[in-house]
């Protein structure tokens, strides 16, 4: 058999799987089960790495189909390289975040140990995903200070509105500001790459332009880390606050795991 048809259903077989094994760790997690929520979890959160690996795979088959090469493979170039290796250390930061976020309510004695642990996690992990953008379009400095012009504006408000928006950040403060103006700019950088990129009348556009996936991901991230925010800050725990996160955010990890599929040869 082709092996790009067997990668393309393994890819195909383990967003699947994630999204059972999503449903599963809902439901354990509502019910506030722990040990047994937490391997769910990690399972769930490996398998977002297994795509991105499998993604990598299928593309560089692909390619060298397209050639007319079957069953082999056409090396990346750097910059492919460098992007493929910074999503998958992105999506193990992630992994780790998971894991200790999890932990902090198995912990209470050393909860806001954890919390930190895992925002730091997150964060290093939205700085390799933007050092992957610029190791594979390069370093536009317009679009680099319209990026952080707008996760500076983001923050900021952030900062100024904790209780307007009845948040309590405590010692949290300085680095969810940190962790908010990492994810937009990561955000802002991928869609304003993107768009930069738009080539008018190019149907394949999407599928080639690995920045737009990872915006999209990173836009999921957001608005899921906006759901997490009043989970941990604003006092809410009703059970549609954890789904609508746990979507969110896995949406976002496995939707930045496809983008490796839309990388062309660089």
């Amino acid at each position: 058999m082709d092996i790009t048809v067997l990668l393309s259903s393994a890819l195909v077989i383990a967003t699947v799987v994630g999204a059972v094994l999503l449903g599963v760790y809902i439901a354990l997690r509502v019910k506030k089960t722990g040990f047994s929520a937490l391997c769910v979890k990690t399972g769930l959160s490996a398998l977002f790495i297994a795509t991105a690996l499998i993604a990598s795979a299928l593309i560089a088959f692909d390619v060298a189909a397209a050639r007319g090469l079957r069953n082999e493979y056409v090396p990346f170039g750097k910059g492919s390289v460098l992007l493929i290796a910074c999503v998958l250390f992105g999506l193990v930061c992630g992994l780790i975040g998971d894991i200790v976020l999890d932990l902090k309510d198995m912990h209470e004695d050393h909860k806001e140990r954890y919390m930190f642990m895992g925002f730091a996690s997150f964060f290093v992990g939205h700085v390799a995903f933007i050092a992957g953008l610029f190791a594979y379009y390069g370093i536009n400095w317009k679009r680099v200070l319209l990026a952080a012009g707008i996760s500076a504006a983001v923050a900021a408000i952030v900062y100024a509105t904790e209780k307007l928006m009845h948040m309590r950040y405590g010692r949290f403060k300085k680095i969810v500001v940190a962790y908010c103006f990492a994810l937009t700019f990561f955000v802002a950088l991928s869609l304003l790459t993107a768009f930069a990129n738009f080539v008018p009348g190019d149907r394949l556009w999407f599928f080639k332009t690995p920045a737009l996936m990872l915006g999209i991901g990173g836009t999921l991230f957001l608005f899921s880390d906006l759901v997490l925010s009043g989970t941990y800050f604003g006092g809410k725990t009703r059970p549609i606050d954890y789904v609508m996160n746990y979507i969110l955010y896995y949406g976002a990890q496995f939707t930045i795991a496809w983008s490796l599929v839309t990388l062309i040869d660089s």
